[in-house]
């Protein structure tokens, strides 16, 4: 599978998400021949027409692709001089990337729920994750004598697609702008691992939404076939590895 995700198009939905109230009304009714599904607790789910994901009890995962929102180094930088570099952007973003994929994997698999994938079938789905327009309030790059004090660690946006893993089908595709709060939104010291059990608090809540959705999917269908059908390819190795960089927008 060779799809990426496309930033142009994150950072547009993005933009619309995070905007105060978020309507359904604002949002596009179709992207990419997906439709948008009313009535969900994510920010926006499309999901294309006649597609049921209640077959589905496995699911691969991509190494989630991480992004900081356009212009956050300058924006910091110009609040406390040379405070964040490149190089510590890089570390969060791939900081953040396992964390991902370690609570991920933890909420799903909970209680016997789904089971991870590296191979193709006709019950597994990829899952390609992407956080873009990460911002945290004060970034802990361990300066001396710099101490922050937040009201919100930040915010983040969810840009998931879903294929199905053996036609490498686009079938969903899930958003979901999150800002995170602590004490009540009251003013708390920030730092590093602070910043990062934000994170994981948010990640959890994506998490458990999306498997709720997914197992209310399963629920209203009844049990999943088993086993593949009569002609089912052989399973293959599915690829894991997010683009290192992200790719450019493609005219249609």
């Amino acid at each position: 599978m060779t799809r990426m995700v496309r930033p142009w198009l994150v950072a547009a939905l993005a933009a619309t998400l995070l905007a105060t109230p978020v309507l359904a009304s604002k949002l596009p009714q179709t992207v990419d021949g997906l439709v948008l599904q009313p009535n969900t607790k994510l920010s926006a789910v499309y999901l294309a027409p006649g597609t049921s994901l209640a077959k589905y009890d496995k699911y691969a995962l991509v190494d989630c692709f991480v992004e900081f929102k356009k212009g956050y180094m300058d924006e910091q930088n110009e609040q406390i001089p040379f405070s964040v570099s490149k190089q510590w952007m890089d570390q969060t973003t791939a900081e953040l990337a396992v964390e991902f994929k370690k609570q991920f994997t933890k909420v799903m698999s909970q209680k016997g729920g789904f089971q991870q994938s590296t191979m193709t079938g006709p019950d597994v789905m990829v899952l390609r994750p992407a956080i873009v327009d990460l911002d945290i309030t004060a970034p802990d790059t361990m300066q001396p004598g710099v101490t922050s004090f937040v009201s919100s660690p930040g915010s983040m946006t969810l840009y998931l697609e879903v294929y199905d893993s053996m036609t490498n089908k686009l079938i969903a595709r899930i958003y979901d702008a999150a800002g995170g709060e602590e004490d009540g939104g009251g003013v708390s010291w920030s730092t590093g691992p602070g910043n990062l059990q934000a994170a994981d608090y948010v990640i959890d809540q994506w998490a458990n939404m999306i498997r709720r959705g997914l197992e209310h999917a399963r629920e209203a269908a009844g049990e999943s076939p088993d086993g593949p059908p009569p002609g089912t390819a052989a399973p293959t190795a599915v690829p894991t590895a997010a683009p290192a960089t992200p790719p450019k927008p493609t005219s249609k």
